[in-house]
């Protein structure tokens, strides 16, 4: 238990060590910022990554497959630190792959990869329509000037269809 005027050991103020961490609300805490969410691409990668990864000490370490291990070690911690595939990181985990060419010959995860990479290419290269702007609905009454005629309770300046003429001065009259 803590003293009075002291922290309980539970709590932290200060810096986490990690690199990414934000601050929670509700205390002066510091914890890991979620991660963010994969995209397709990234996801379908990652379970290839994961499956190519723990295929790789069957084969004889080399060392095309030990940087070909490390490239892939450091492309599971980069999407799961983004969230999405980039066209660098598939050119990057491409070349490493074709160096150490009997993994994707001897381990179906080897093919599995190559097989991802061109479909996440592919997907990268390829224009995608841009969305819409979201519009924002107005609240009633507040719309562009003019939007939908004369508003209600609005009075035109001049003398009413109805009124007599004698609420305006006659110019005759001098």
């Amino acid at each position: 238990m803590a003293a009075e005027g002291e922290r309980p050991e539970s709590t932290s103020a200060g810096h986490t060590g990690e690199p990414a961490a934000h601050f929670t609300t509700g205390g002066d805490a510091w914890g890991p910022m979620p991660a963010p969410p994969t995209d397709e691409d990234a996801g379908a990668l990652l379970a290839v990554l994961t499956e190519l990864r723990s295929d790789l000490p069957r084969l004889r370490d080399s060392d095309e497959i030990t940087a070909l291990r490390d490239q892939c070690e450091a492309a599971v911690d980069e999407i799961s630190g983004t969230g999405r595939v980039t066209l660098d990181l598939v050119a990057r985990l491409r070349a490493r792959l074709a160096a150490a060419e009997p993994v994707r010959s001897v381990l179906a995860s080897g093919a599995a990869l190559a097989l991802s990479l061109d479909r996440a290419e592919d997907r990268l290269r390829t224009p995608r329509p841009a969305e819409e702007p979201k519009r924002r609905a107005r609240p009633a009454g507040h719309t562009h000037p003019g939007g939908y005629g004369t508003p209600v309770g609005h009075t035109p300046p001049g003398p009413s269809t109805g009124s007599d003429d004698d609420e305006w001065p006659d110019p005759a009259d001098g």
